[in-house]
C-alpha cells in the first residue's frame, strides 16, 4: 500500500509540474491583454514580451516547485546555469538543417519566397526566434527534462524517467487537436522519440541547456516560419517549400513534417549517438 501511495504521489507531482506550462502561458496572456489584437510592429513586440514573460513565470514556478515540493536545488534536477557542450550546439543545427536539405533535395516541391516589408520581417523573426524558439524550447525542457525526469528517476529508475515523460511529451502535442487516428499515432510516436532524444542529450550534457538549445534551434528552423516546409501556403512566413507529395510518411499528416519519417529517423540517430556517449561516459 505504501508503494502504491508513493507512486500515486509521484504521478500527482508529475501532473502538477505539467500544469506549470499552461498556467505560465495564461498569466503571460493576461498581462498582454491590453495590446488586444496586435498589428504592425506591435505584433513583433508582443512576441518578444511573450518570450520574456512566459519563460520568466515558468522559471519562477519551477523554482518554487523544486524548493517546496521536491525540496531540491534546481541544479540537482539538471536545471543549471547556462552550460552547453559544443557538440550539442553543432548537433542542434545539423538535425533540422539535415531534415530541411532532405526535403529540398529529395522530395518534389515548389520554393516560394514571400515579399515581407521591414515590419513583416521583424514580426517573422520575433515569432520564430523568441516566441517559437526560445520560449517554448526553454520552458518545455525545464519541465519535462528537469522536473518530471527527476521525479520519475527518484521514484523508479532512469529508464522510466526517460521513456515515461517522453510518451507524455508526445501525447501532450495532440491534446485539443482535431487529428485523424493516423496523425495521433504518428505524432505520439514522433513526440516520444524526440522526447527520448532530448532526455538523453540532457543527461549526457549534465544540463537541460543542452537539450534546450537543440529544442530552440529545431523550433526556430523547422516550425518558426523562417523556411517552412509543408503543403499549405502561409504568407506570414519568410520562405516556404511547398511539398508536391501527399504521402503520409513524407508530410507528417495534419501535424506536419515534425512527425514525418525523415524527422523521426533524425531523432533516432541523435538519440542513439547520445545513448552511446552516455554509456561510455558512465563506464
Amino acid at each position: 500500500m505504501n508503494n502504491f501511495l508513493s507512486a500515486l504521489l509521484t504521478i500527482g507531482k508529475v501532473f502538477l509540474a505539467i500544469l506549470i506550462i499552461p498556467i505560465a502561458q495564461i498569466i503571460a496572456e493576461v498581462i498582454l491583454l491590453p495590446f488586444g489584437e496586435p498589428e504592425g510592429i506591435t505584433a513583433g513586440i508582443v512576441y518578444i514580451l511573450w518570450g520574456i514573460l512566459y519563460p520568466g513565470f515558468a522559471f519562477l514556478f519551477v523554482w518554487l516547485f523544486a524548493k517546496f515540493i521536491c525540496k531540491k536545488k534546481m541544479s540537482e534536477m539538471l536545471i543549471t546555469k547556462v552550460r552547453v557542450k559544443i557538440k550539442w550546439v553543432v548537433a542542434a543545427f545539423i538535425l533540422p538543417l539535415g531534415v530541411t536539405f532532405f526535403y529540398v533535395i529529395v522530395v518534389p516541391g515548389q520554393y516560394v519566397k514571400h515579399s515581407l516589408d521591414n515590419v513583416g520581417m521583424f514580426n517573422a523573426l520575433a515569432l520564430a526566434i523568441i516566441f517559437t524558439g526560445f520560449a517554448a524550447g526553454f520552458v518545455e525542457e525545464m519541465v519535462f527534462r528537469g522536473l518530471i525526469m527527476d521525479l520519475l528517476k527518484e521514484r523508479w529508475n532512469l529508464a522510466v524517467a526517460v521513456i515515461a515523460p517522453s510518451v507524455v511529451f508526445g501525447f501532450v502535442h495532440v491534446l485539443g487537436m482535431d487529428f485523424s487516428i493516423g496523425s495521433i499515432i504518428l505524432v505520439t510516436v514522433a513526440g516520444t522519440m524526440v522526447g527520448i532524444m532530448f532526455s538523453l542529450v540532457a543527461l549526457e550534457g549534465g544540463s537541460i541547456w543542452n537539450s534546450a538549445v537543440m529544442h530552440m534551434v529545431w523550433n526556430t528552423i523547422i516550425i518558426g516560419g523562417l523556411f517552412r516546409i509543408g503543403i499549405n501556403k502561409d504568407p506570414a512566413d519568410i520562405a516556404e517549400y511547398l511539398l508536391a507529395s501527399d504521402k503520409f510518411w513524407i508530410t507528417g499528416g495534419e501535424f506536419g513534417i515534425e512527425s514525418a519519417l525523415p524527422s523521426v529517423i533524425g531523432y533516432t540517430i541523435v538519440a542513439a549517438i547520445a545513448f552511446m556517449m552516455l554509456r561510455k561516459k558512465n563506464k
